[in-house]
C-alpha cells in the first residue's frame, strides 16, 4: 500500500510517499476490539506535527518502531473487525487513532478500541467526516457550551494558518458577519477600535498572546476567553501562568 513516513529524527526532513508500505501487521490477526480500515480520506490537524516536533510528545513515538505514519483523523469502509459488533464489513466510518499509532495518512489503517470508530450516517460524505474527529470536536467543544442564539462570537485564525484577503469570501460562506484582515494591522487593535463587545473569542493562534491581553476592550465581563493553541512548550506554559495570574479559570479540551 501507499502511505506518508517519517523516522524519528525530524518530520520535516524525513516526510516521504512510500508506495511499497506493508500492510499493517496485524491486519491478518487483529487484536481484541479494533477494525481495519480502508482509509478514504484523512485531515490534519496539529497535533500531527506537535507530536514531532515535542520531546514529551515523541517519547512514546521514539519506543515504536521506524518508520512512522503520520495523522490521526480518518474516514473510511469497514474491511474487517474482531469483536466489535456495532460494526461489520462494508460499513462507512469515521474516527481517530492515538498517540503513538497514528497511522491514517495511509491506504489501511488498523484502529483499535471501539469509542475510536463511529458509523457514519448517509448523509455525511466521507470526504467531509474526516475532519470530525480530532479538529471538528475541539471546534465544537470551543463554541457550543459557551454561546446561545443572539451571540456575538470572535474565531481568530478562522481559516487556517494562512489567512489572507483572499479568505474573506471563504469565511463569508461559512457564516462570518465581518471578516479581519490581519495584513490591515494588529487583530487586537482592529477589534478594540471596532467598539462591539463580543460574548465568546476563539483563539486558534497564540495563548496568553494580544488577542487575550487586550480582551478586556471588547470581550463581555465574565464572558469565555478559549484557545486551542497550545504547544507543549515553554510559550504555552508562561500562557497559561498570565492566565492564571489575571484568575482567568483554564479548563482542558477532552
Amino acid at each position: 500500500m501507499s502511505s506518508a513516513q517519517w523516522t524519528t529524527s525530524s518530520i520535516e526532513s524525513t516526510l516521504h510517499l512510500n508506495p511499497s508500505t506493508p500492510i499493517p501487521s496485524n491486519a491478518s490477526s487483529l487484536p481484541n476490539n479494533s477494525a481495519l480500515i480502508k482509509v478514504s480520506h484523512a485531515s490534519l490537524n496539529p497535533v500531527d506535527l506537535k507530536a514531532s516536533e515535542s520531546f514529551i510528545f515523541r517519547l512514546p513515538i521514539i519506543g515504536s518502531k521506524a518508520p512512522h505514519i503520520p495523522s490521526c483523523d480518518f474516514s473510511g469502509t469497514v474491511i474487517s473487525t474482531n469483536i466489535l459488533p456495532h460494526l461489520k464489513p462494508g460499513d462507512r466510518v469515521v474516527g481517530f487513532t492515538s498517540i503513538p499509532n497514528f497511522g491514517t495518512l495511509a491506504e489501511y489503517v488498523v484502529v483499535e478500541g471501539s469509542e475510536n470508530i463511529a458509523l457514519l450516517p448517509d448523509s455525511v460524505s466521507l470526504k467531509d467526516a474526516a475532519t470530525l474527529t480530532v479538529a471538528g470536536q475541539t471546534a465544537f467543544q470551543c463554541i457550543a457550551p459557551y454561546v446561545s442564539k443572539g451571540d456575538h462570537v470572535v474565531i481568530y485564525g478562522a481559516s487556517g494558518a494562512i489567512c489572507s484577503a483572499v479568505n474573506t469570501s471563504f469565511c463569508k460562506t461559512l457564516g462570518a458577519d465581518h471578516v479581519i484582515d490581519y495584513n490591515l494591522g494588529p487583530v487586537c487593535e482592529q477589534l478594540r477600535k471596532s467598539g462591539r463587545q463580543y460574548d465568546l473569542i476563539v483563539d486558534n493562534v497564540a495563548v496568553g498572546g494580544p488577542i487575550y491581553a487586550q480582551a478586556h476592550h471588547y470581550l463581555k465581563p465574565a464572558r469565555i476567553y478559549a484557545t486551542i493553541a497550545a504547544g507543549p512548550d515553554w510559550g504555552t506554559v508562561s500562557g497559561i501562568f498570565k492566565c492564571w495570574y489575571h484568575s482567568v479559570v483554564v479548563r482542558t479540551i477532552k
